[in-house]
């Protein structure tokens, strides 16, 4: 038997976060790159690696694994502080999902 994965577009489905999850990965994108700009497209419904790969594309650098990996490890380092940032009432658990 094959194994079921399942995917979640976890900002806007799951949680609202204020837009936590977009301004840490432009801090990733700057701290690395230089180039916070490179997530000017939508970002929903995309994994977290779509996103990279397409940002480092954006920006003209070769989306390696390791490149994407680089930012990605950037990107939760200040995830957790951006999340800090959010005031609580734009801080959103959606219906059903503590359950889930």
């Amino acid at each position: 038997m094959r194994p079921t994965v399942f995917l979640f577009d976890i900002d806007g489905t799951l949680v609202t976060t204020g837009g936590a999850g977009r301004r840490a990965m432009q801090r990733g994108f700057a701290s690395i790159y230089g180039h916070p700009e490179a997530l000017a497209f939508r970002l929903d419904g995309l994994t977290d690696r779509l996103i990279v790969r397409m940002a480092l594309t954006t920006i003209g650098v070769e989306a390696s694994p390791d490149a994407i990996d680089a930012v990605l490890k950037a990107y939760v380092e200040v995830l957790e502080e951006e999340v800090k940032k959010v005031p609580a009432e734009r801080y959103v658990v959606h219906s059903g999902m503590r359950e889930a």
